[in-house]
This record gives C-alpha cells, structure tokens and sequence, in this order.
C-alpha cells in the first residue's frame, strides 16, 4: 500500500516534470521565433553557406531537415544571383529509375508531401544577399524532440568525431564498441550528432581504396595477385584448390596425424565447410547464422556488468525510436496505385507490417510485376 506521504511525494515529482517540460518548449519556441525573425524577408544574410546553416539550424530546432534547392547564375557569369533552401518534404518522388541504381526509385519509402516551406535569397550585382521569400509552413508532422537527432540534415561526423572512429578503429577496437564510448561521453545518443549508420558509413568510406583481406575474401586476393604480377617480372603466385590437400597438408606440418578433435573435424568436413557444399541449395544461410546475429546484437547493447533494464532501455529503444521516426515520417511505396485497401493499410500500419500486409494481398490477388516490389527484395 502506497500511504500519503509517498502519494505526496509522487505528485509533487510529476508536477515539477510537467513544469520542466513546460519551460523547455516555451524556450524552444522563443528560439524559433528568434530564427524566424532572422530568416524574414529583406533581412541581409552574409553568404550562401551562412544562409544554408541558419536554415539547417533552425529546421532542426523546429523539427525538420533541410535540403539545397534551386539557383541561379548571373548571364553569362559563374555568379549566383538566387539560391534556394527547401523542405526535404518538398516536391514529389521520382518515379523513373535512378541513374545509378537498376533498383526502381518507387521502391523506396515516400517522403515528399509536396511541402511548401522554403528559404529564397537573391542578390543584384555586386551587391548584399538578402531574403527574398521565407515560407514558414508545413503540410506534414514535425519532428518530436526525442528523435530530432535523426533529422537527415542535423546529422554530420565531424572532423574530430571522424578522426576518433578511424584511430579506435586502427586499434583493433570494433566499431559497435566505439560508438558505445562516444554516446556515453556525449551523454546519449542524441547528443552525439550522427547515428550508427552515418558513422559506419564513413568507416567505410575512410576505407575505400585499401586492400583488406578478410574471410571469404579469396577473390579479391587473386585480383590483387593479378594485378602484382601485371606489374612486374619477379612476382609470381599459384593458387591450390584442393581442400582435401590443403588438409592433409596442415595436419603433417605440424604432426597432429592423432589428434583426436580434427579427425572427426575431418570427418564431418561435408557438413561444416562450405568449399564442400558448394553444389547444394542453402539460401545463402549458415546453420549457426541465425545464433551468431542475435549474439551481435547482445555484444553489441552492453557489457557484462549491464543490467537488463539498462540493455532494454540503451539499444533495443533507440531502435524502437529510430523506427518509430521512420514511421511518422515516412511512408511505404504502394505497390497498386490509388487502391483504397493499401492506402488505408498504410496509413495504420508500420512499415514492416504493411509490407507483411501488401505481401498476402498481393499474392491472393496473384498479380505479377515486371519488376519486383519492395517486399520481394529479400
């Protein structure tokens, strides 16, 4: 039983975080106010670059992202005279292929809601950029202040932050772990600046042009072989294929014909080893496959001394969160246009269950697609 002075005591912390919710959105509107004052129409602006970080600043503080639009150049000059900052909603999808990408553009999630909101600023020669039109409306939902972090436009690796991922990650420390450090320095994740996708995005990217042999890297290293011996006279290399070779190799350099372990290895090597499964359908899964990703995951939360309610609450609800952003702000691709059932379904559903949705229906209608949709990718 809970007795007065605990109920007391209950209330008076409930009110005193209601208050303190209360005065961090009066602040937060009085920022944007301060921003909109500044972003008025006839205000002078320094440069182009100034007037795009103002923007981005204040689309995070009001809880969208920002992208570059449209310019223009002076007659026959390499001069800007108008440039144009947008809502990433602005406009509506492409729906040809990307140029770079024999994946269908419409496959991707709807995020254009043919947004109005914009900045515009123009100059005549030689003079001061000013802003010439400042739309402040938007026609689809803000982001909340716990997933503003998210924001596209509000997410950078900085010069620092980078250089601590490549020098964490020439350590020998793993990429899950370091960014385990910076969120705990940072005091949360949405206090870091950038997710765990843009920060293995820009490992990769750090990467791109070094050679690194891994596992299931064999053809890589004879491309590299290849190019070795393009190069010079005195390079020479051979490649065996003979797994059973290789085997008996390894067990006569270093005599351990009587060890009992690899023998019956050896013996179930049909089961085990994929040079001798080759021929058979697989799906491309692993027997150990489904284990080994739910171990990343449970690396990846925490370390030993972590609770539980610490765990839930550090990695599976930032993915809770993440997800719940896309939702809000994103939509599926409906595979059949204009048919009510879909445009209903996905305007209740999350993305993945809608895709489990128009998945049956779409098979109970046995319709087929010159090129597969969304949920056909996997």
């Amino acid at each position: 039983m809970v007795n007065g002075g605990e109920e007391a005591e209950y209330a008076s912390n409930t009110d005193a975080k209601s208050f303190m919710t209360e005065i961090v959105e009066v602040q937060s509107n009085s920022k944007i106010d301060e921003f909109e004052c500044a972003l008025a129409v006839g205000r002078n602006i320094k440069s182009v670059d100034d007037a795009y970080l103002l923007y981005c600043e204040y689309a995070h503080m009001k809880g969208f992202s920002a992208r570059r639009g449209k310019e223009a150049y002076f007659s026959g000059s390499t001069d800007l005279y108008m440039k144009e900052f947008e809502c990433s909603s602005q406009g509506i999808k492409d729906r040809k292929r990307s140029a770079n990408n024999n994946r269908p553009v419409y496959q991707n999630l709807e995020t254009r809601t043919k947004c109005k909101a914009r900045l515009r600023i123009g100059r005549k020669k030689n003079e001061n950029w000013k802003v010439t039109i400042f739309e402040s409306g938007h026609n689809h939902e803000m982001a909340a202040d716990g997933q503003k972090y998210l924001l596209r436009s509000a997410r950078k690796v900085s010069f620092a932050q980078g250089e601590t991922l490549r020098a964490m990650s020439n350590a020998g420390i793993k990429p899950s772990n370091a960014l385990s450090y910076m969120e705990n320095e940072s005091r949360g994740v949405e206090n870091l600046g950038f997710t765990r996708k843009d920060a293995y995005n820009y490992l990769n990217q750090a990467t791109k042009g070094h050679l690194r042999v891994e596992n299931g890297d064999a053809f890589e290293l004879i491309r590299y072989f290849k190019t070795k011996s393009n190069d010079g006279d005195l390079f020479y290399w051979d490649i065996e294929m003979d797994e059973d070779g290789l085997w008996r190799k390894m067990i006569d350099d270093f005599g351990l014909e009587e060890h009992s372990w690899l023998s019956g290895m050896y013996k179930l090597r049909h089961k085990w080893s994929t040079a001798f499964s080759i021929g058979k359908f697989s799906a491309g899964l692993k027997a150990t496959s489904r284990s080994e990703g739910t171990n990343a995951i449970l690396k990846d939360g925490g370390k030993r001394t972590s609770t539980l309610s610490e765990f839930v609450q550090k990695r599976w609800r930032m993915k809770e969160n993440e997800e719940d952003f896309k939702c809000h702000h994103k939509m599926p691709t409906i595979v059949v246009k204009n048919q009510p059932l879909l445009q209903h379904a996905a305007s209740i559903y999350t993305i993945e269950i809608y895709k489990i949705f128009e998945n049956e229906l779409v098979n109970s209608l046995n319709i087929e697609f010159a090129c597969p949709p969304s949920f056909m990718e996997n």
